[in-house]
């Protein structure tokens, strides 16, 4: 029988100062885009959602369950003239992992929290028109995944299509939010041959097809496997120093003609496994997204 969902959330802001905040955005949350910011900070920010669902028709039984799904707290600033920063921390459903609910997931998956660095960047903007970022921080590949942050959805979860995308990475991107102020943007990366956020096409990685372990991508570091093989590998005060020359490749181009229309086109390839005849050699992922809004209503198309 069909399942339903029906879902509240609250989501709470914590932002020190207030006014950090106010400078106008109508392109995504201001929380997440430190280099658009006119702020030099530190600015501290942060919110919760606060959740209670219940499915109706299952075959099980049924009743509102509360939750707290995205907890995060970062801190952005402005390092110097044309270097901006922003470290975000997550503590996503992190109420579930300890006390009494501490290993339920044996028994229910899904019942579990996480919680690990979310965002880790910084951003050179001395020529506006070509941006540098490094650090780990979202894959170019989605309007919704990209240009809205999580305390600025339209609805509680992402869209489906999330899956074929590779949410963040660790990497280095060109990229600008308005070339020479024609409403075009673009970005185009570099990355580690995988991400590191799970349930998408770029998540699992491993050599052995064939073995108990199902994987997409062709593992991205060098080093003694326990799948076999052993590449050059030193670790240097916990750096890893060598890859295995498979890479994640991402890039968005895009136009924002006004506010009521916004398009964009962008895609990602990353290196399969490539260890045996008949598998393919990489995957890739395409997204076409349309938005805009006109008089209060809003619309957002994707494919």
């Amino acid at each position: 029988m069909k399942k339903n969902l029906i879902a509240l959330a609250v989501a709470a802001a914590v932002l020190v100062p207030g006014v950090a905040f106010a400078a106008d955005s109508d392109t995504s949350s201001k929380v997440f885009l430190p280099e658009n910011s006119q702020d030099t900070g530190p600015i501290l920010y942060g919110f919760a959602q606060i959740t209670g669902s219940q499915q109706f028709g299952s075959s099980g039984n049924e009743g509102l369950i509360f939750g707290a799904h995205r907890i995060r707290l970062g801190v952005k600033g402005t390092a110097v003239p044309g270097v901006t920063y922003n470290f975000q921390y997550k503590w996503d459903g992190a109420w579930m992992s300890g006390g009494s609910l501490q290993g339920a997931s044996k028994f229910f998956p899904g019942v579990e929290g996480e919680s690990g660095v979310q965002d880790a960047e910084i951003n050179f903007a001395f020529i506006p028109e070509v941006q540098l970022k490094v650090g780990k921080f979202r894959v170019p590949v989605g309007m919704e995944r990209t240009q809205f942050g999580g305390d600025d959805l339209w609805f509680i979860q992402r869209s489906m299509n999330q899956s074929i995308g590779a949410d963040r990475s660790a990497g280095v991107m060109f990229h600008s939010p308005n070339v020479m102020g024609t409403g075009i943007y673009y970005s185009a990366g570099i990355f580690d041959n995988h991400s590191l956020d799970g349930n998408n096409a770029f998540t699992l990685f491993g050599n052995n097809p064939l073995g108990s372990e199902y994987a997409n991508v062709g593992v991205p570091f060098g080093g003694p496997s326990v799948l076999g093989g052993s590449y050059a590998q030193t670790r240097v005060g916990g750096v890893l120093t060598n890859g295995t020359g498979k890479y994640l490749f991402a890039g968005m181009v895009g136009y924002k003609l006004n506010p009521l229309l916004n398009v964009e086109l962008s895609g990602a390839r990353a290196d399969t496994l490539d260890s045996a005849p008949g598998y393919a050699k990489q995957i890739d992922s395409w997204n076409v997204g349309a938005r805009g809004g006109m008089m209060g209503l809003k619309y957002m198309a994707r494919i």
